[in-house]
């Protein structure tokens, strides 16, 4: 566990180097190439796509899936209550990333590639920053699930039955993911540079959110989970505080919407009753063994 632990530490190194140097490699060299949107959304449109459903419904689609797939495997693994935990906290995390990106949005106001919303921040690729985030932590979710099974886990029926569900959704998601991304880029909704500045958010992200993780299975305890909401807790509201403060809500109006603010709320509800949860639970196993 050690070695591996190292190993992912290193590899991490290597994905902040990429994620930081790529704005700074965009500076360096920049150029009018960087901002070209590859399709005048308001004066053209793309060609026909080999997935025949339209943009937006496509990225809908495989967002849900995702869920789909991670909703089932949290019920499939033998530590349930982790599993949802961290689900949940990681999805906060990524609001607050995605509050972060607003901001720089904001403060960046490079409206090119916006199409018919004359205007409006666009600086950064959200789809980008998303799918980098979850296309990187969902193998070590998962492997972080997997490794508190029982020895008997993968000889279960249901299980087998479930895994191969599982994989054809996994096989799904991916084709949605890379399309959805193909698109993003070719169909004009952002440049390049949005491109890579959006990338480089998600993978920073997800570096922040997996060192905060390596440092729990680190520590003495195994689990600090007032530290971890504490922290979790200053992020969210840091990023709040940023998307008020460079967002411009007066010209354009609020980017994060009633529907984002009742998930986050209801995500909080999961994540705070899962921790009562695993407290209640320690109680009692510590009161049993005396």
């Amino acid at each position: 566990p050690n070695s591996l632990s190292m190993r992912a530490a290193w590899m991490d190194r290597v994905l902040l180097i990429i994620a930081v140097g790529l704005p700074v490699l965009i500076r360096l060299f920049d150029g009018e190439h960087w901002d070209v949107c590859e399709i005048d959304r308001v004066r053209g449109s793309p060609g026909p796509t080999w997935i025949p459903i339209r943009d937006s419904p496509l990225h809908n689609w495989t967002v849900l899936i995702m869920w789909i797939m991670l909703l089932v495997f949290s019920t499939v693994v033998d530590c349930k209550r982790r599993a949802i935990h961290d689900l949940f906290f990681a999805a906060l995390w990524f609001h607050a990333t995605y509050w972060c990106l607003y901001a720089v949005k904001g403060w960046l106001d490079d409206a090119r590639c916006a199409g018919r919303h004359v205007g409006y921040p666009n600086g950064l690729s959200g789809h980008f920053c998303y799918f980098s985030f979850c296309l990187l932590g969902l193998p070590v979710w998962v492997k972080q699930q997997l490794r508190g099974n029982g020895p008997d886990f993968s000889q279960r029926r249901y299980v087998q039955t479930l895994f191969l569900a599982l994989t054809v959704l996994v096989s799904i998601y991916w084709i949605g993911s890379v399309a959805t991304l193909y698109r993003t880029f070719m169909h004009g909704y952002h440049s390049a540079r949005q491109v890579f500045y959006g990338t480089s958010l998600g993978v920073m992200s997800h570096i922040a959110l997996m060192t905060l993780w390596r440092a729990r299975e680190a520590s003495a305890t195994q689990r600090n989970p007032t530290f971890e909401i504490i922290i979790l807790f200053m992020f969210c509201t840091t990023a709040a505080g940023l998307y008020m403060n460079f967002w411009p809500v007066e010209r354009i109006g609020h980017a994060i919407g009633r529907n984002q603010l009742v998930g986050h709320a209801l995500a909080w509800f999961i994540v705070v009753i899962c921790v009562r949860g695993e407290r209640t639970y320690s109680t009692a196993k510590v009161e049993k063994e005396e």
